[in-house]
């Protein structure tokens, strides 16, 4: 593209940009910041359940399956939001867009829980590879793995989350529980 309709592009985009973002209502600004913090969440809290994952698989401490119950919560907890706005399907066929299609051509779950971790895993495992290389499986903090470590309080709230069905059905105006602290 030429430079000087590459500049009358980006003018007119931003100038549209600026008239829609005046335009949004307050609805709209809210669904928008919900949206943000479901993502930032899912980046965080399934970042996490990744990395307890590949600990426990790679040094034998605790039980996978104990973290799964976390995604297996974020899926449920998506499909019961999502039978009532389909709003968040949306959010999830954009956000996720490969990895819905491949996990629909496996015959996996197209959770947001489920998408979300096996979009992070890769990452979860090199970063525990890089960070416990030099010291391996002794120099990991078990007791992350049943978050009980002091000063993690989001290991601990994601733990207890897998356990909690009472936030699967409750209303869907924020995805995720007021936090306890």
């Amino acid at each position: 593209m030429k430079p000087v309709l590459l500049l009358a592009f980006l003018l007119a985009t931003a100038s549209t940009g600026h008239c829609l973002a005046q335009n949004t209502t307050d609805a709209e600004h809210a669904r928008a910041n919900e949206v943000g913090a479901v993502l930032k969440g899912l980046e965080l809290g399934i970042g996490v359940v990744a990395m307890m994952v590949v600990a426990s698989q790679r040094c034998g401490y605790g039980d996978a399956s104990d973290w799964m119950r976390v995604v297996d919560a974020y899926d449920r907890r998506y499909s019961f939001c999502a039978a009532r706005d389909p709003y968040w399907t949306s959010l999830v066929e954009r956000s996720f867009a490969k990895q819905v299609q491949e996990a629909r051509t496996r015959g996996s779950s197209t959770g947001m829980g489920s998408l979300a971790f096996d979009f992070m895993l890769p990452t979860a495992t090199r970063q525990f590879e890089t960070a416990y290389s030099s010291g391996g499986c002794s120099s990991f903090p078990r007791e992350l793995l049943k978050g009980d470590l002091a000063g993690s309080s989001l290991a601990r709230q994601l733990f207890d989350l897998g356990k909690d069905p009472a936030w699967i059905e409750a209303p869907c105006d924020k995805f995720f529980p007021v936090s306890k602290n």
